[in-house]
């Protein structure tokens, strides 16, 4: 589009608290909301609307006359893959451009463990995410942090670029630490967690 790239858009998750790395392709979890805007003092020429179309669904952007921007949201699809995404920007002099991109929807990580070459998924596994010693604080990001595993032993991060640590522990297994270094936004890998046999010392009770 003439005077204008799709790096001049603004791709953000956690309700705009996240801004995504510039990119034709963004990655985000399955069904988490992704937030794209355009500043007006981006735009070589009067728009009349931008729509944007993703899996199936069309979202036309709206004017914040406080921030000067245009901006909608969608969701990300709940089924994981890369799915096309077209942005359409109509000017008023009746001229209009198209911008191709993709999301690629990523499964949450999922903790478990390995019975007879099966996984099985742990509930109860905590999950910590810290960065620089300290706990991230994902409540100012509408995250929670620990996390706590249910049955399908699922969980997941959304977080700005940087490095962080993860920590994941149950009860009666070996914890594990990770070190990561995000260059998108997303945390989610899956981890095998080692059970630990009680030792005989606490098995056999000893004699009076």
């Amino acid at each position: 589009v003439e005077g204008l790239q799709l790096t001049d858009f603004t791709f953000t998750a956690a309700k705009g608290k996240i801004t995504m790395p510039a990119s034709s392709q963004f990655e985000a979890l399955v069904h988490s909301e992704i937030g794209v805007a355009l500043a007006n003092n981006k735009t070589p020429k009067e728009i009349g609307s931008i729509i944007l179309s993703v899996a199936g669904g069309s979202y036309l952007f709206n004017f914040s006359e406080s921030k000067q921007t245009r901006q909608t949201e969608f969701v990300a699809p709940t089924t994981p893959g890369t799915y096309s995404a077209v942005l359409t920007i109509n000017f008023t002099d009746q001229t209009s451009g198209v911008f191709n991109w993709q999301v690629q929807a990523v499964p949450y990580g999922q903790i478990y463990e390995k019975k007879k070459g099966q996984k099985i998924f742990l509930s109860d596994a905590i999950i910590s995410l810290y960065q620089q010693n300290q706990l991230w604080p994902a409540a100012s990001f509408y995250q929670s942090n620990p996390q706590t595993t249910g049955a399908d032993g699922i969980f997941g991060f959304m977080v700005p670029p940087g490095k962080y640590l993860l920590k994941i522990e149950k009860v009666g297994y070996s914890a594990e630490t990770i070190n990561l270094t995000v260059s998108g936004v997303v945390i989610n890998p899956s981890v095998e967690l080692l059970y630990l046999p009680l030792a005989i010392k606490d098995v056999i009770k000893p004699v009076a």
